[in-house]
């Protein structure tokens, strides 16, 4: 049996902040006693529209990281909003400094993925490439260190083999 929740859950909507969204949601279900393997029934059928709960996966009952994957909240994607975050000079300074101080703990301690060093070395590497490597990477964004080398060699092999690698071409030549 499916518990009824006695909070009222409000739809989130496209200008909402989906990580702020679901840890509101995480507290109110510990609150109210829910059990977890019903949070994505209750979270599905209260708060997505049923177009974001087929594309989230709620069909299938997958949960919190289904809603974050369909929202585009990747460690990649924390790391930019982390990065992208301006300081308005005209703007509360308290609130600015609360908020980048949460978009960094989003990014550096917001799941179980890699540890805070090797985020850090992943986005640091990363923006130091060519375009073409980042795009390359973009595709499959490497979650630990072995899978950005793995990539980033084979990215280097496809780019020997192509000819697109201008100082080996210019090394034989």
């Amino acid at each position: 049996m499916i518990s009824v929740p006695t909070s009222r859950l409000t739809k989130l909507g496209p200008e909402d902040d989906v990580e702020a969204y679901l840890e509101i949601f995480e507290r109110t279900a510990r609150g109210e006693g829910w059990p977890e393997e019903q949070w994505a029934h209750i979270l599905g059928g209260s708060s997505l529209d049923p177009p974001s709960r087929r594309a989230a996966g709620f069909n299938t009952g997958t949960g919190q990281s289904a809603v974050l994957a369909y929202y585009g909240h990747s460690l990649a994607a924390r790391a930019q909003r982390f990065h992208d975050w301006r300081f308005d000079p005209r703007g509360a300074v308290r609130s600015q400094i609360a908020q980048q101080g949460r978009l960094i703990r989003r990014w550096l301690t917001g799941d179980d993925g890699p540890s805070v060093l090797d985020r850090v070395l992943l986005d640091n590497t990363i923006r130091q490439l060519s375009p073409d490597a980042q795009r390359t990477l973009a595709l499959n964004h490497p979650n630990t260190v072995d899978e950005l080398i793995r990539q980033l060699e084979n990215w280097q092999v496809a780019q020997q083999l192509s000819g697109a690698d201008g100082e080996r071409s210019h090394l034989d030549g």
